[in-house]
């Protein structure tokens, strides 16, 4: 059976797609900590693709496990998402409940183009787990 604490391993496994599908319909229910941004992150996969706007406040929001819209960008393959969060919230050393930072989720899913924007902002590649 699928429940809200499966989103953070896909999130950790990097599929972005499952983790919309169950994270959706969780966005109406405020005791799950989601918000529309976490879901427009899932969503906005395509290159050139915006995210809608959004406010500060709404990218410290913590879901399950500490887990940020920021961190789901990490896993989103258009880095472009990434880039939009960091420049309403230039935290990229937030960490979540495992005290893992949104460079270890870009990594654990080999997103390369993620990674690079996070070391150019000055992400520490050391901050990964092993």
């Amino acid at each position: 059976m699928i429940t809200y604490q499966n989103i953070p391993t896909a999130i950790r496994n990097g599929d972005y797609k499952l983790a919309l599908e169950m994270a959706a319909p969780l966005v109406k229910h405020t005791s799950y900590n989601l918000n529309e941004l976490h879901i427009n992150v899932l969503k906005t996969y395509k290159k050139g693709q915006a995210l809608p706007e959004f406010k500060y406040v709404n990218c410290s929001k913590k879901f399950v496990h500490g887990i940020t819209p920021l961190h789901f960008a990490c896993i989103n393959p258009n880095p472009e998402v990434l880039e939009q969060i960091l420049k309403v919230n230039g935290d990229f050393q937030m960490l979540d409940q495992n005290m893992r930072r949104p460079i270890h989720y870009a990594a654990a899913n080999e997103n390369i183009k993620c990674l690079e924007l996070l070391v150019s902002k000055g992400a520490n590649l050391m901050d990964i787990d092993s």
